[in-house]
């Protein structure tokens, strides 16, 4: 095989990861209000994906290629899905479900510094507390991670806010890294 010929094949995988990287990243920055920011992302996004495109549609005869461009496309989806998780700085909200009361479970999770509300509610099956905890997108591995140790069987959803009064928060809840304020 033509050495040549291989290397425009992985730089077009390389380009297809990209385009779609920068495209999924795009849109979960958009999603987060940030309009300047997904402004500048679409127009890499842009150029990438024109590239991408010209040459694919003039290689569809080319199993090799077409192949190529789906591989990138399959890793940008998760290399941009990794970005935005990574570098996400907007606020999200987790909903516990759990049954009874909810009072152990909103106890340990404040414990370890969470602002939690738990409100009484019915369930399918009788009472149930409907446990929430408002925080930084930075904090959700480390609340997932005490939400696994303290509610492991609680049905959970996690949702992005999209506007948020900053006083809604306990100051310690602002921060970007490390735990929140409160923890042991």
């Amino acid at each position: 095989m033509d050495p040549r010929y291989v290397v425009e094949s992985v730089g077009l995988a390389l380009l297809a990861t990209c385009s779609v990287g920068a495209w999924t990243l795009r849109v979960a920055v958009a999603a987060a209000g940030r309009r300047r920011s997904a402004a500048a992302v679409a127009a890499v996004e842009a150029v990438l994906f024109a590239l991408v495109f010209g040459t694919v549609v003039s290689s569809l005869d080319d199993p090799v290629r077409v192949a190529g461009y789906a591989v990138g496309v399959a890793v940008g989806t998760l290399l941009g899905i990794a970005g935005e998780e990574r570098f996400s700085t907007g606020q999200s909200m987790v909903r516990l479900v759990v049954d009874g009361s909810g009072a152990a479970e909103t106890a340990a999770l404040r414990r370890r510094g969470w602002p939690v509300t738990c409100t009484g509610a019915d369930g399918v099956r009788g009472q149930v507390a409907v446990i929430s905890v408002a925080v930084d997108d930075a904090a959700l591995p480390l609340l997932h991670a005490d939400i696994a140790a303290e509610a492991p069987g609680a049905f959970r959803t996690t949702e992005r806010l999209r506007e948020v009064r900053p006083i809604a928060f306990p100051t310690g809840m602002h921060q970007v890294s490390g735990r929140p304020s409160g923890r042991a």
